[in-house]
């Protein structure tokens, strides 16, 4: 969700207040694939194609992380 457009702000807080959540993973996928994209080519220091990413069966985890809430 953009939140620097006015609109989906109000959205997101009528979402939160009515207890109807915003299904929005389509608009999320492309920029967050993008990224990982980039910082594969990043890190490999060269082209990654969208098919190398999405195959290359890579995790980047830190299993000890450990959220404190």
């Amino acid at each position: 969700m953009n939140f620097t457009n006015p609109n989906n702000v109000h959205a997101f807080i009528a979402a939160v207040r009515e207890n109807k959540p915003i299904y929005n993973v389509e608009v999320s996928v492309e920029p967050t694939l993008t990224a990982i994209l980039g910082r594969q080519a990043a890190y490999k220091q060269k082209e990654v194609t969208w098919d190398e990413m999405l195959n290359s069966g890579e995790r980047w985890e830190e299993k000890s992380l450990k959220l404190a809430w």
